[in-house]
């Protein structure tokens, strides 16, 4: 019975999901990452990266750990020579990676000709 209950103790345990995002005002999350809180609005405007949670009150926004990889990714293709407009539609991809491959191909016949 004592290790019925003891196993029953460790299965809730380890079974449970416990959800443990913090969110960071858009002022921490901008300060974070060595960005603008103006380049994180047009992100947003323009649908590369949008606010985890945005107050219904007083319109602040919050962002979270998890959206770093994206905003680093975003930075990456931009330095890279990617256009806002070809980072949205990577992300919109299901295989990016031949969108890219597709560019580096017409950037590799421009340098050669």
């Amino acid at each position: 019975m004592v290790e019925e209950k003891r196993m029953k103790l460790k299965e809730e345990h380890y079974c449970q999901k416990i959800e443990t995002s913090l969110l960071y005002r858009i002022e921490m999350f901008a300060m974070m990452n060595h960005i603008t809180i103006k380049t994180l609005r047009y992100y947003e405007e323009l649908g590369l990266l949008l606010p985890a949670h945005i107050d219904k009150d007083n319109g602040y926004r919050f962002y979270t750990m998890d959206q770093m990889a994206i905003l680093h990714q975003i930075s990456a293709l931009k330095q890279i020579g990617m256009t806002l407009e070809d980072i949205k539609i990577i992300q919109s991809l299901d295989a990016p990676h031949l969108y890219l491959l597709k560019k580096r191909m017409i950037y590799t016949v421009k340098l050669h000709n």
